[in-house]
């Protein structure tokens, strides 16, 4: 999983206090980790979420209109260990983190 790459993601607005989020399926990925930021750092989360699909339609009330945010994806996949325990492996942030700016 560490080698595997989130790619073509894209970010967009078309709605009020809204944001679409797509991006392309990573073999063997289980899942993937969403997040997005008013802080290009992301020191302070606004919306974080773990799912299975490769599109997201965000709907929040910390997002607000007009204002700028970041997002970035990374996939995880599931194993499990010894003792039988599931335990998840995640791949690196996709490196170009995608810029939005809420309607």
């Amino acid at each position: 999983m560490k080698q595997a790459k989130i790619t073509k993601l894209k970010a967009k607005s078309k709605a009020k206090k809204k944001i679409t989020v797509s991006w392309k399926k990573v073999k063997k990925a289980k899942g993937y980790q969403v997040e997005v930021s008013a802080k290009k750092n992301f020191k302070k989360s606004v919306f974080k979420k773990f799912t299975a699909k490769t599109k997201l339609n965000i709907k929040n009330k910390k997002i607000k209109s007009k204002k700028t945010y970041y997002v970035r994806v990374r996939a995880y996949a599931t194993y499990k260990d010894k003792n039988n325990v599931t335990k998840k492996v995640y791949s690196k942030w996709i490196k170009k983190i995608r810029k939005v700016k809420v309607k």
